[in-house]
């Protein structure tokens, strides 16, 4: 499982802490950024961008938090700046450097995985938007 930083890092200073919770499952960001892929605990926690950039997966399950959405008014996707958590890099990005940033964290994510990429969507609108394009299973 990967994700955009859209939820804090709270198991940085507390390992007892649950960093990601959906539809009432905690999860924990990866508990190593040096090859977290083949880490032993991989497959029980959520990888960021940092710890998959490079790495060829066989099948990728990509959370599109809550840092992205789609505004049916402007029939665009959007990223929301108050839920992208990467502190350092919204610091210093403008509005639409930021946008960049995150849709090319999450373009890095979905082209991990080689035989196929299995998507959550937080923001519902944006899971009907692109249902348009990608077929649920």
């Amino acid at each position: 499982m990967m994700a955009g930083f859209a939820w804090k890092w709270e198991t940085k200073n507390n390992k007892d802490a649950f960093d990601i919770v959906i539809e009432g499952i905690p999860k924990r960001w990866n508990s190593t950024q040096k090859d977290w892929v083949n880490s032993a605990n991989a497959v029980n926690e959520v990888g960021c961008i940092h710890t998959v950039q490079g790495y060829d997966l066989n099948y990728g399950f990509v959370i599109l938090g809550p840092d992205i959405y789609y505004d049916s008014n402007k029939d665009a996707v959007n990223v929301n700046r108050a839920n992208f958590k990467d502190a350092v890099a919204k610091k210093k990005a403008s509005d639409d450097d930021l946008q960049k940033i995150i849709v090319n964290a999450y373009y890095v994510l979905m082209t991990r995985g080689m035989l196929g990429t299995y998507l959550y969507v937080c923001d519902p609108a944006l899971k009907e938007y692109l249902s348009r394009y990608i077929p649920a299973i």
